[in-house]
Parts: structure tokens; C-alpha cells; sequence
């Protein structure tokens, strides 16, 4: 029997547990000043608009490189095996990657770091990607 598809909500359960984590670390250990950082700094149109600018300047060259490097050739071996298994149809893509982006940036950026510091809460952010989506395994 074949597993379903890794589909939305999955990912929106994942931004719940870690938005929730970051209120109850920033407030028990921290400043609790997690959720009156929202509204410092640019405002929200101002700070999606530049993200959503910068995320194609980003991931063009990334895919382009994946696909055309010769040293890229298992990374891109690994891809093509990994995504039949999640749900890419309609704008699935796009809320998953902005639920888990914003999930794991206010968990680690919000409240890890601000107590940790940045290089370790860094570190455990890859120690905790580094069993998913077979990474152990990647040799390159």
C-alpha cells in the first residue's frame, strides 16, 4: 500500500507546534516580547513584498545550479526520488513553503535565538533538518 502524499496539513500543524513553542519559550525563558516584536520595525506589506522579491533571486539560481553542476548530480538524483512524495498540485507549493518558513523563523529567530545566540541556535536548527528528507545520506 502506498503512503499519502505529504499534503497542507502536515505543514500547517508544523507552523502551529512551532509558533506555539516560540510563544511559550519567549514568555517562560525569555523577554516575552516575542509577539510585541510583530509590530516593530517595517511594516508587513513593506517586509512580504521584499521576501516574495527576494525568494525568486534567490531560488532561480539555486535551481539552475542543482540542474546544471556536474558535483550537483546526486542532490539532484535525491530530489527527483523525494518529491513524488509530497502534494504539489494547485498552490500547495507556495503555502508550504510560507507555513513552514514562517513556523520555524519565529521558533528559532523569536525565541532559540535571542536566548541561544545565533550561531548555536544554528546548529541546532541543521541537527534538526539533518535526518529529514534523507540528508544523512547525501555524500556530497
Amino acid at each position: 500500500m502506498q503512503k499519502p502524499k505529504a499534503g497542507l496539513r502536515i505543514f500547517v500543524v508544523n507552523c502551529a507546534v512551532c509558533v506555539a513553542l516560540a510563544i511559550v519559550i519567549s514568555s517562560r525563558f525569555g523577554d516575552g516580547l516575542l509577539l510585541a516584536a510583530r509590530f516593530a520595525g517595517r511594516q508587513p506589506l513593506f517586509q512580504l513584498t521584499v521576501g516574495m522579491a527576494l525568494a525568486p533571486a534567490v531560488a532561480v539560481p539555486f535551481v539552475a545550479a542543482i540542474q546544471s553542476l556536474p558535483f550537483l548530480t546526486r542532490v539532484r538524483a535525491q530530489l527527483v526520488e523525494l518529491a513524488p512524495r509530497v502534494d504539489f498540485s494547485g498552490l500547495k507549493p507556495f503555502w508550504m513553503a510560507m507555513f513552514a518558513g514562517f513556523g520555524e523563523e519565529t521558533l528559532f529567530r523569536g525565541a532559540v535565538q535571542p536566548l541561544l545566540g545565533i550561531w548555536w541556535s544554528s546548529c541546532i536548527l541543521v541537527m534538526l533538518h539533518a535526518g529529514t528528507c534523507q540528508f544523512r545520506t547525501m555524500n556530497w
